[in-house]
């Protein structure tokens, strides 16, 4: 099986997936991104289910990044629903030229590090195989959708759907069953995203002209940091509901509310404290030829 070898592999062409090529772009660096579908999108695509909404403004939600795109584009609503944001990301797709570097209809199988020669090697279920020096997972937290243990489903004989397989032909319901702790909006994540993958590149960026093999974050550092997110969280009442949003729809699952609450701005504070510090928390490895001399 021939490979193709870039700098970087993204999986997902949502918010973050269309940021990174943009942003890696940049930084002269050849990605390429691996998405299921067969367009852009992410969440947006396949969470089309009636009345589907953003519940933050839409004038938040959108890329910064080019003012020349935050200009030209026109919401219709205050708060957009999902086919309007939808386009909105097909027209970034377009304007950018993005999906040139975008492979559809590739679901990941599998992906698997080498250590001796630091190379991710991750083959989709159409069996074409790419291999990268960094690899990044921007598949969302609403990529995997768990279907409910609804009594009598197996044996079911008519249609069912779910809101995240949602089908794009019309649907005329004579029976509709629906659960609690589904919304129709989709909270904001592309402030944050953005910022994290800003520092994700930059990272990149510090890793090649060191001349540095690989990062791993520190046990400690990693642990400390979940701590301070759960005992943030633990100022709402978020923690002490069933929500999905803590992972109570999963039997057994451990539950912790992992976006952090503290405010974007600390957020970003601490981002750029630790990269200025020279990635505080993380440890590099060298090739064995630099340590040897």
């Amino acid at each position: 099986m021939n490979s193709k070898h870039y700098d970087v592999i993204v999986v997902g062409a949502g918010f973050a997936g269309l940021y990174m090529i943009h942003r890696l772009r940049k930084q002269g660096m050849r990605v390429r991104v691996l998405e299921a579908a067969d367009d852009v999108g992410g969440t947006w695509y396949w969470n089309l289910y009636p009345g589907a909404r953003c519940d933050v403004e839409s004038l938040e939600y959108s890329f910064s990044f080019d003012e020349a795109l935050q200009q030209e584009w026109v919401w219709s609503e205050r708060y957009a629903a999902q086919p309007e944001i939808l386009k909105y990301m097909q027209h970034v797709a377009e304007r950018f030229d993005l999906r040139r570097d975008i492979e559809f209809n590739s679901r990941v199988s599998d992906a698997a590090f080498d250590p001796s020669s630091n190379t991710w090697t991750v083959t989709a279920e159409n069996e074409k195989q790419f291999t990268a020096r960094f690899m990044v997972m921007a598949s969302g937290c609403l990529s995997n959708a768990k279907v409910p243990d609804v009594s009598g489903l197996s044996s079911f004989k008519g249609r069912w759907f779910h809101s995240g397989f949602w089908p794009r032909d019309d649907i005329d319901f004579s029976v509709t069953i629906t659960g609690p702790g589904s919304p129709s909006v989709l909270s904001n994540v592309v402030v944050p995203v953005a910022k994290y993958l800003e520092w994700i590149c930059n990272c990149f960026s510090y890793v090649r002209k060191a001349g540095l093999n690989r990062i791993k974050v520190q046990a400690q550092a990693q642990d400390e940091w979940e701590q301070h997110v759960d005992d943030v969280s633990h100022r709402s009442l978020i923690p002490f509901t069933n929500s999905w949003y803590i992972g109570a729809n999963i039997p057994g699952k451990p539950r912790m509310f992992t976006p952090y609450m503290g405010g974007v701005g600390v957020y970003r504070c601490k981002c750029d404290g630790i990269s200025s510090a020279g990635y505080t928390g993380f440890s590099f490895s060298r090739p064995a030829i630099a340590q040897a001399a």
